[in-house]
């Protein structure tokens, strides 16, 4: 009798038609926000997500640095204005105004394309960018070759409480998170930072550059990544629908599979399937141990092993 030869038939990523490509992940936002619109467009692809405000933006214009900006930005003709936040564009006129420069700056403005990045912002130049996430784009138009001049009328610092980041750095390590995105460097170096200070920082960026994926508006953020052995994913424009977009496509490449056979291993209704041994686990980085976890054959969300 001739031996059975066992075939190993590779299994397609791409979600049955019907399910949405995010279905079953788990996306953490963390930005300087409680809950950001990239939330609403990743849920809109089937993730669940994770607001995390990684950071604290307030209002601080600093004025030399904003009237060297204002007077750069009369040196030359203004082809286009884009206005990420309503309060930083009115701060910006209130203090044009108080240097005598608002007249001259209000008729550059006329003569240019005008751009919000939403409808407040659309509103205050009706009257006469998120953030943090303005300067990844700042930096794709200057790589572009256009001649910037970026106006700051908000600055950052690390959350108020230490435990949000803190909280992110469980999730991530723990793998209670398929991915992190990532809107803007402030983001990244909090995180880094907290996990220093909580001695967990190879375990952070080892998970970051295994598992978890790391998604990142843009270069900018990705630097601090990169600078820790991570390697992480960026779209090749600095758009929320193009970070959605790489997110469908790379996260599930980087989920926990378990199969047996060929086949996912029958389990009763409502449990889980075997957890995936733990075990050493190389990524460029230093070996580290992470837990056995365990993914629900249902709604596939990952939690820790039970007790």
């Amino acid at each position: 009798m001739a031996t059975p030869t066992l075939v190993h038939r590779p299994r397609t990523l791409v979600p049955p038609g019907g399910i949405a490509p995010l279905a079953g992940y788990t996306v953490a936002v963390a930005s300087d926000r409680r809950r950001h619109p990239l939330a609403a467009l990743l849920e809109a692809a089937g993730a669940r997500t994770v607001g995390v405000q990684a950071l604290r933006a307030f209002s601080a214009i600093e004025p030399t640095a904003v009237r060297a900006a204002t007077e750069a930005a009369l040196a030359a003709p203004i082809d286009e204005l884009l206005v990420a936040s309503d309060f930083g564009f009115r701060s910006w006129l209130k203090a044009a105004r108080r240097w005598g420069l608002a007249d001259r700056l209000v008729e550059r403005f006329a003569a240019a394309r005008l751009l919000a990045s939403n409808p407040r912002a659309a509103d205050a130049i009706r009257d006469l960018a998120d953030g943090v996430a303005l300067v990844e784009l700042c930096h794709a138009l200057r790589a572009a070759g256009a001649d910037v001049v970026e106006v700051a009328t908000y600055q950052y610092e690390a959350p108020a409480h230490a435990d949000l980041l803190r909280r992110l750095g469980d999730q991530v390590v723990n793998g209670q998170v398929d991915a992190v995105a990532f809107l803007g460097p402030p983001a990244v170096t909090h995180l880094i930072a907290q996990a220093a200070a909580d001695h967990r920082h190879d375990e952070v960026l080892n998970a970051l550059a295994g598992e978890v994926a790391a998604l990142c508006l843009g270069e900018l953020a990705a630097a601090p990544l990169a600078a820790g052995g991570v390697a992480a994913l960026t779209p090749d424009h600095p758009y929320l629908e193009a970070l959605v977009a790489l997110a469908c496509a790379q996260v599930p490449q980087r989920a926990v599979r378990l199969a047996a056979g060929g086949r996912w291993p029958a389990t009763p209704a409502g449990c889980c399937p075997a957890p995936r041994s733990a075990g050493p686990r190389r990524t460029g980085r230093r070996s580290t141990t992470t837990p056995s976890r365990w993914r629900c054959r249902g709604c596939a969300a990952r939690c820790r092993t039970p007790s």
